[in-house]
């Protein structure tokens, strides 16, 4: 370890353990001005655990922003999800108006935030000087299956939940083009639940919860080609989409080709299997309607009376 090194250590952990000592030293001036219910105590405490985590977190995650590699499409999602509950649990606290009360705690915050960076910096300094040197964070990748898993599942035989819808809107969140979210459904029900689907099936799924633009409204669309799928189930696969295409031409006066429509019918299948009823439950995707672009009731329009696929960027 060189020198220089060795001082770039030093001098970080003697700063952290400046600011954490002064962090902890506001606990006494918060309780010299609370009231009885210890409000502004009970906040600072709280605050104190929230900060050791995010401060975990931000080490993290300068860490691999610093890297400058493009990072799996787990490690994205996974950011993202950190950064959002980070925002909702820091706008939980009520921090604006204790740092009315001692100011000084803004600027600490801010400098811990600072010291994380710097622990970041140190971690990549350390690595790039010594190629041999262990990597603090390996790179991940989309679930792999272990070695002697059992067979996969066909998409169309295989179960549904809000697991499965869940990695839909994560694949949306990729600011990536519909093919590669595509993929990423893909590889993630084979990793993760064990079933094979098709990357056609995969591009259904993001049509299904309004990532590919129809052309009309997405409330419109799945209100139609359910009862499509009524009037037609009953007959085989082929001539079954080729009847669900016309329903829907004559009902919108848009045209649906007949290999979406496959993947339409085949769906509803699975919610008539898994729920008894072609239309997928509220609760399933609930949680994720704020994503959702149909679910939001934006509307879209019907375009020279043509199928217009275009890309939501999350």
């Amino acid at each position: 370890m060189s020198s220089l090194y060795q001082r770039k250590v030093n001098n970080y952990e003697q700063r952290k353990h400046d600011l954490v000592h002064s962090y902890l030293g506001l606990r006494e001036k918060f309780a010299q001005m609370d009231d009885s219910n210890h409000n502004l105590e009970n906040t600072y405490e709280i605050l104190l655990q929230l900060d050791e985590i995010l401060y975990e977190y931000r080490v993290v995650k300068t860490y691999l922003e610093s890297r400058q590699e493009d990072l799996s499409p787990n490690d994205n999602i996974l950011l993202a999800r950190m950064d959002a509950l980070a925002i909702r649990l820091e706008k939980s606290l009520p921090i604006p108006d204790i740092i009315s009360r001692v100011q000084e705690l803004a600027i600490l915050r801010r400098q811990i935030y600072e010291n994380a960076k710097e622990a970041s910096k140190i971690l990549n300094l350390h690595e790039l000087s010594d190629p041999r040197a262990s990597r603090f964070i390996e790179r991940s990748s989309v679930t792999r299956r272990p070695k002697g898993a059992p067979p996969l599942e066909k998409w169309e035989e295989a179960t549904w939940s809000k697991d499965h819808a869940r990695v839909v809107f994560d694949a949306a969140r990729l600011r990536k083009s519909t093919d590669e979210r595509a993929e990423y459904i893909r590889q993630t029900f084979e990793g993760k639940f064990g079933i094979a689907i098709s990357s056609k099936a995969a591009h259904y799924l993001l049509l299904h919860y309004g990532f590919r633009d129809t052309g009309v409204n997405l409330k419109i669309f799945h209100s139609i080609m359910d009862e499509a799928f009524v009037l037609n189930q009953h007959l085989p696969a082929y001539p079954r989409a080729a009847a669900m295409s016309e329903y829907f031409r004559q009902k919108v006066g848009v045209s649906i080709n007949k290999s979406e429509c496959t993947y339409v019918a085949k769906f509803r299948e699975i919610m008539m299997k898994v729920y008894h009823s072609p239309e997928e439950p509220v609760e399933n995707y609930i949680e994720f309607q704020n994503q959702a672009p149909y679910l939001n009731g934006e509307m879209t329009h019907i375009i020279n009376d043509k199928i217009t696929i275009k890309e939501n960027t999350i």
